[in-house]
């Protein structure tokens, strides 16, 4: 649909992917190409072709797992892509288009899919996991080696985390992070403070909107 005009338009028809690949977890546009995960069978790619009678072309992206999520770097020409069990890619239109950053890379035993991802403005890479907490990747940089040194794993034992289950990140205005799980209430990461803190319980409530990582409170 078209934000401006409110317009909805056909792009392609993928009814054979959906049969296929089975159900879609993530959407997002990248310049006029578009990125579409799916829960259990991996990541296409639709390729604008103008030049073509047909507008988009499919190409399979090399994940041979479930995608939950996928996000696009505000900074950089990178898409990150959250995975069932094989950690975090990211692809960019370089040479090398494909690199990853799985769990047996760490130094923590992480078995959970990676449920929600996020690059703040200092370049921190959250990692939010099913069950298994939050990995926090302290100035992270994709062309560069992976410092061990600056990765904490978060979770209920060592930290304000409410659950270890997280769904969701989104900034505020006001200079924090809301974490978003299974609850009650919810968390946030003081930038300010360096700390987490929790949302009150009882006074929040929480929804997740299919195939996105929005969290609504009220």
């Amino acid at each position: 649909m078209d934000p401006v005009t409110r317009k909805k338009s056909l792009i392609l028809k993928l009814k054979k992917e959906l049969e296929n690949r089975g159900t879609v977890s993530s959407i997002i546009k990248d310049n006029e190409d578009y990125f579409i995960a799916f829960q259990t069978n991996g990541l296409i790619h639709l390729q604008h072709t103008p030049e073509k009678e047909i507008k988009y072309e499919i190409k399979t992206v090399g994940i041979h797992c479930g995608v939950f999520c996928l996000h696009k770097d505000n900074e950089q020409d990178i898409i990150w892509i959250g995975t069932d069990g094989q950690g975090v890619y990211l692809y960019t239109r370089d040479q090398f288009s494909i690199r990853s950053v799985t769990f047996e890379h760490l130094q923590y035993s992480i078995q959970k899919p990676v449920r929600a991802l996020y690059l703040d403005e200092s370049q921190n890479l959250w990692i939010g996991t099913k069950d298994d907490g939050i990995l926090l990747m302290e100035n992270y940089q994709p062309e560069g080696e992976m410092n061990k040194g600056s990765i904490q794993h978060l979770t209920i034992s060592n930290s304000e985390l409410i659950s270890n289950s997280v769904y969701a990140f989104e900034k505020s205005r006001r200079n924090i992070l809301w974490i978003g799980g299974d609850g009650p209430g919810l968390n946030y990461y003081s930038y300010r403070e360096i700390k987490f803190k929790k949302y009150p319980p009882g006074r929040v409530w929480m929804y997740r909107v299919p195939c996105t990582s929005i969290v609504f409170v009220r």
